[in-house]
């Protein structure tokens, strides 16, 4: 069940009421927002919906995050995104082109992604870049890959130093 609050629905409506159709192609989930907020009142209360809801707020705990770009490349509406900025990975997320599919969740081989089901209807539309992690990264000792600043040797020589150890 997700939760929508009402946070300056004037200016949404208002914004997504003058918007030519062609943009509405563009972000998926104006034109069932629309429809939402044709159907709610303008009191200031939230909005419980049965329906699974399509806006969930996307959070990336960076603990465990290795940036390894699975999420980014699986995302089929390029919601989420990801580059490399001095020595850091940065994933970012654009709020209005997500459907919540789950693809990213289901694929964080670390599950550092979940879905935090309580979103403004101002975040829903949000077509702004939005940094969800910022992940410091370094090299391998061993072969020189990227991996996630504090570790020493990525999975692949891990595997193989305990696989050595194993031998001798």
């Amino acid at each position: 069940m997700g939760v929508v609050l009402h946070h300056q629905e004037k200016a949404i409506r208002g914004a997504l009421g003058n918007e030519p159709d062609s943009e509405v192609g563009g972000a998926p989930r104006r034109a069932h927002l629309r429809t939402l907020l044709q159907q709610v009142p303008l009191d200031g209360s939230t909005t419980q919906h049965e329906e699974c809801s399509p806006w969930a707020q996307v959070v990336i705990d960076e603990a465990c995050c290795s940036a390894c770009g699975i999420c980014s490349r699986l995302c089929p509406t390029k919601a989420i995104s990801q580059e490399r900025q001095a020595g850091y990975e940065v994933i970012g997320f654009r709020s209005s082109r997500c459907t919540n599919c789950g693809l990213c969740q289901e694929a964080c081989p670390e599950g550092a992604i979940r879905f935090q089901e309580l979103i403004s209807l101002a975040n829903a539309v949000d077509d702004d870049r939005n940094v969800l992690a910022r992940v410091g990264m370094s090299e391998c000792c061993a072969c020189g890959d990227t991996i996630r600043a504090g570790k020493k040797l990525c999975p692949t020589c891990e595997k193989r130093q305990t696989w050595m150890q194993a031998a001798s």
